[in-house]
């Protein structure tokens, strides 16, 4: 059985997981908002830390979210991305997707990712949407602002 999206113009919306958070409430409302949601994994890196080191924290967040209690339009991308730069990558992923809407939870992910400059948030390539707070399980009203 097929369920339908809350949205119907929403076909595809990603939500980044990043070690050390993760984005439960943007999950949810990106399942109940679209047809199918994309989860990227994320492992940001400082310039010390080698890329070669976090691949044990690319397992365990890989780990993570295939514990997660998923619906079956929900899918996880294959590769975790380790990086020092988050957001490019992040970026990158969107051109290959083309999500219609990327979710991210506000402020955790947003620092996480790196995203001290606002105007980097208009270069990322699709819609994105900031959640705070709890998300219920059928939302009947939602307050987005726009610009």
């Amino acid at each position: 059985m097929t369920r339908r999206p809350l949205f119907s113009r929403l076909q595809r919306v990603l939500v980044p997981v990043v070690k050390g958070y993760m984005p439960v409430e943007s999950i949810r409302l990106a399942q109940a908002l679209a047809a199918e949601t994309v989860l990227l994994g994320v492992v940001p890196v400082t310039g010390e830390e080698a890329v070669s080191r976090a691949a044990g924290d690319a397992r365990r967040l890989r780990s993570e979210m295939r514990q997660l209690d998923l619906l079956p339009q929900t899918r996880m991308l294959p590769r975790v991305r380790v990086s020092p730069h988050p957001w490019e990558d992040l970026r990158e992923v969107v051109e290959t997707e083309e999500p219609d809407l990327t979710l991210l939870e506000w402020p955790q992910q947003v620092i996480a990712l790196g995203l001290d400059d606002p105007e980097k948030l208009a270069e990322l390539g699709c819609d994105l949407a900031m959640v705070r707070g709890p998300v219920p399980d059928k939302p009947e009203r939602i307050l987005l602002a726009l610009r």
